[in-house]
């Protein structure tokens, strides 16, 4: 737990300091002409850190709903343990090892910040939900279930409220499926937001 907590608290701390100096990681996706100005900034931090690019096209597609084997290389790379996301076997009878997500999902589970389901799946294909998401960022700033009072997803969605991951976020429902847009606020709000001590 300390070691994850180090390990965190670095890679946040040079999220900032890369942050601050403008090094650039990767090209900045092509935006919409109306994309909100705050999804565009995120997506320029984060693509600039390394950790959401364009799709095959150049363009971010904010639109674009997200799977969660995406969410977990997203949320993998944004805690700086993308180079340790070596395909393999995983726990999930529906990943197979040669899948280009099965290093992200091993280790987003490996860090508990994701679960597969009851019938044994990971489910990589499906959308993830804002529900989801909101849970996974939550856990990566160190908080665990059983801290949490109350009933899932109401009691991530309300911590997640708290420490000001969902600022700015705009959906209708924490049901609702993630789009590549809020997803991004998401993740650069989480940045911003301090660990549990």
């Amino acid at each position: 737990m300390k070691k994850t907590k180090k390990i965190r608290s670095l890679v946040l701390a040079g999220v900032v300091v890369l942050g601050l100096i403008g090094t650039s990681y990767a090209a900045m996706p092509e935006m919409g002409q109306n994309t909100d100005k705050k999804i565009v900034a995120a997506v320029e931090r984060l693509s600039t850190l390394g950790i959401v690019n364009g799709m095959d096209d150049g363009k971010y597609h904010e639109e674009m709903k997200v799977t969660r084997e995406q969410f977990a290389k997203i949320l993998v790379e944004a805690l700086g343990l993308g180079n340790t996301a070596a395909n393999g076997t995983t726990n999930f009878n529906d990943v197979e090892s040669s899948r280009w997500s099965s290093g992200y999902i091993n280790v987003a589970v490996g860090q508990g910040l994701i679960k597969g389901y009851p019938d044994g799946t990971f489910k990589p294909e499906t959308e993830v939900s804002y529900a989801e998401a909101i849970t996974m960022l939550v856990r990566a700033l160190g908080y665990k279930d059983e801290l949490l009072k109350g009933s899932w997803p109401e009691n991530y969605v309300a911590k997640a409220a708290d420490v000001k991951i969902t600022a700015d976020v705009k959906f209708a429902s924490a049901t609702g499926k993630a789009d590549r847009g809020a997803v991004a606020l998401l993740v650069d709000n989480t940045l911003n937001a301090k660990l549990v001590k």
